[in-house]
């Protein structure tokens, strides 16, 4: 097998171990928010959105190791260089959200939201929905 093949299904197993790692926090950040008075929302289209992501993973492993897909460096690196601003990105967002961060939906649990403190908003574990409500309520106060 390939050096660039062996090298791109180690970085697919360091992705899968980076999204575990993210469930893990999710999953600890999600029973604090629920002790502290958020309620769980029903999100039965999480479970399919796991199954979609990790078949993404293995349908890009097989489809490098039995289709005999070219490496071609230029794109190689380019994808590379937008992977790591992604993924810097990403625990970016997780590290500013701290607590707040979460992979499923959860009630505020007394949160003022966006509304100004009217009304507790949930609290979305998607970086554009929580951005986007922080920087609605600074508009706000």
């Amino acid at each position: 097998m390939d050096i660039t093949v062996v090298a791109y299904l180690v970085l697919l197993a360091l992705v899968a171990t980076l999204r575990l790692v993210e469930l893990r926090i999710s999953k600890q950040n999600q029973r604090e928010m629920l002790a502290h008075g958020a309620a769980k929302v029903a999100e039965p289209r999480f479970r399919w959105m796991v199954l979609l992501h990790t078949a993404v993973l293995i349908g890009s492993a097989v489809e490098v190791v039995f289709l005999h897909r070219p490496f071609i460096p230029v794109l190689a690196g380019v994808m590379f260089a937008i992977f790591l601003a992604a993924n810097g990105v990403r625990w970016w967002v997780i590290r500013t959200l701290g607590e707040h961060w979460n992979g499923v939906d959860n009630g505020g649990g007394g949160n003022p939201g966006a509304r100004g403190g009217s009304a507790p908003a949930p609290i979305d574990g998607r970086a554009g929905a929580i951005c986007e409500s922080r920087l609605s309520r600074r508009d706000v106060r």
